[in-house]
Order: C-alpha cells, then sequence, then structure tokens
C-alpha cells in the first residue's frame, strides 16, 4: 500500500505536467485505445526512474504536495483541545 501511495505521489506531477504540455500544444492530443491493460514491472520501472528523475530536477513540486497533503490532514483533524490540569481537588 505504502509503494502504491508512493508511486501515485511520483506519478502525479508527471501527469499535471503532461495535461499542461497538452492543453498549450497546438498540436490535438493522440487517441489512446479503451485497453487499460496494467503496465509490465520493466514499464513500471522506467516511469517511476523518469518520475523521479524529474522530482529531483524539480522539488517545488514536493513542496506543493507536501502543502496540499498538510491542509488536507488539517481539515480532516479535529480541532486541537488543551489538556485539563490537575489540581488536585475533587
Amino acid at each position: 500500500m505504502k509503494t502504491l501511495l508512493i508511486n501515485i505521489l511520483i506519478l502525479i506531477p508527471c501527469l499535471m505536467a503532461a495535461e499542461a504540455a497538452l492543453a498549450i500544444s497546438p498540436v490535438p492530443a493522440p487517441e489512446f485505445p479503451d485497453d487499460t491493460s496494467e503496465l509490465s514491472p520493466e514499464q513500471q520501472a522506467q516511469i517511476g526512474k523518469i518520475a523521479a528523475e524529474y522530482l529531483l530536477a524539480h522539488p517545488e513540486i514536493l513542496l506543493q504536495i507536501n502543502s496540499k497533503l498538510q491542509a488536507g490532514k488539517a481539515l480532516s483533524q479535529p480541532p486541537h483541545c488543551a489538556p485539563v490540569k490537575n489540581t488536585g481537588t475533587r
């Protein structure tokens, strides 16, 4: 599960960059077949390597992802309550 999350976090910036490039490209996006078969282990390794190289070249993306993750955690956690002091009386 942790590996899947890491792979997703690595692929998100690559997909965002590709989407941005296609959005400003004068060439129409290629048509892809509807077949969504699994990638081979070699293909997964190659994609992981490319994504890692991209993230190392653009570390600001990781900072943006971390900020969004932290903001999401802050929203999903209940507000912090101060601890109750023990006064020794009942």
